[in-house]
């Protein structure tokens, strides 16, 4: 009996002693298994990274709006621009809050600044188009253009602000001459954007005026539209409705349809 319980104890300690190393060969290999899984993930994060195109420490795809041309539209640019219009609203509307309408209006006027910057305005150079400083003092202080009375104006009346206003209620070239002068820093940026608005204008306005000098009529395209003008044709004709006849009355056989199909094969 005693031999019998000295076997048994002896069999458990070569279970528990196999048990043990099982579990060290386990705690071993862990670490092992956690590096192959974190290697994984590293793989997985890298892979999503380059396949979308970004930055692992600059977040390229949030600093940037868009393209134009081919080149990226700096989000931080982007909202200088907007805010600086969202202020020029607000300081000639006495601080009216700026609503999803016109805040949609400025975005698109922005985008259309970058379109006239970044593709339009580099062709005009090109081919030799320019607008000097005297022409922008004349339209903007001297002789204000009808875009530029509009910024000046309220809104809801029409009418020129009080300060720039002569006793008939229009434009004051004198007063609206020394409001330039005397402007006070934090608002040159508003009449900056007036200039520039008025500068765009004067670029259209010299390539659409060289696009009208450019286009003619010839002799030859000028004679053929006076005889289209003036020929006239005596021209007769029957016409007959499809929906007076019936349906009915039209009879399509087989034959029809196999001969109309071998006709058209094509």
């Amino acid at each position: 009996m005693s031999k019998e319980k000295n076997t048994q104890q002896q069999v458990d300690a070569d279970r528990k002693k196999e048990h043990t190393s099982v579990l060290e060969k386990i705690r071993r290999r862990t670490g092992l298994l956690v590096g192959i899984v974190g290697l994984a993930l590293v793989i997985f994060i890298l892979e999503s990274l380059l396949g979308s195109g970004a930055s692992l420490f600059g977040k390229d795809e949030l600093s940037t709006v868009g393209y134009i041309n081919g080149k990226k539209i700096d989000r931080n640019e982007f909202i200088v621009r907007l805010e600086n219009q969202i202020n020029n609203y607000r300081s000639r509307n006495q601080n009216a809050e700026v609503d999803e309408n016109v805040r949609a209006s400025m975005i698109d006027n922005i985008w259309q600044s970058y379109i006239s910057d970044m593709v339009i305005r580099p062709e005009f150079d090109r081919i030799g188009i320019t607008v000097g400083d005297d022409e922008v003092y004349e339209q903007v202080v001297a002789n204000p253009v009808q875009a530029v009375l509009q910024q000046i104006s309220d809104p809801k009346t029409g009418r020129v602000n009080e300060q720039i206003a002569g006793p008939d209620g229009t434009l004051d070239l004198v007063k609206w001459k020394q409001v330039i002068q005397n402007m006070p820093p934090d608002q040159e940026a508003g009449i900056r954007q007036i200039e520039e608005q008025v500068k765009n204008n004067r670029f259209y306005e010299k390539f659409r005026t060289l696009v009208s000098k450019g286009l003619y009529t010839t002799t030859a395209e000028a004679k053929e539209i006076l005889k289209a003008q003036t020929t006239k044709m005596n021209v007769s004709y029957v016409a007959k409705r499809y929906d007076s006849v019936s349906d009915s009355a039209i009879k399509v056989s087989e034959d029809d349809i196999l001969k109309y199909y071998n006709n058209h094969t094509y």
